[in-house]
């Protein structure tokens, strides 16, 4: 269940996990990227996983709907969300029912490139 909250900016950890979520080259990359430097908060999930919903204003270059890459650790998933060539979401599920979970950091986590992500016509 999502909550919705003052807006706020993203914390360093949340703005770390979606910097290294997005390395790879892929059609609006950069435009994400600077998403991610002004986008805020707008939910947080009250089930303890981490999970923030943002609220962009600005489209990246190329749209596409799809989780962008995954990022993964003992345990646990990190998910970057772009709909309509922005970042919608930071999804962090973690594979048990421990709450609250330690957050994830990056040097514990491996980069996951599921596939080139297509854009839009």
């Amino acid at each position: 269940m999502l909550h919705v909250i003052q807006p706020r900016q993203l914390r360093e950890e949340e703005k770390d996990l979606l910097d290294y979520s997005l390395p790879a080259d892929f059609p609006g990359k950069e435009g994400l990227r600077e998403q991610v430097g002004s986008a805020p908060v707008v939910s947080e999930c009250g089930c303890a996983w981490g999970t923030v919903n943002l609220r962009t204003t600005d489209r990246a270059a190329a749209a596409f709907d799809t989780n962008v890459m995954e990022a993964y650790g003992e345990g646990l998933d990190v998910l970057p969300f772009v709909c309509d060539g922005e970042i919608s979401s930071l999804e962090i599920v973690p594979h048990a029912d421990e709450r609250p979970f330690a957050f994830p950091k990056r040097e514990d986590l491996k980069l996951w490139v599921p596939r080139k992500p297509k854009a839009h016509d």
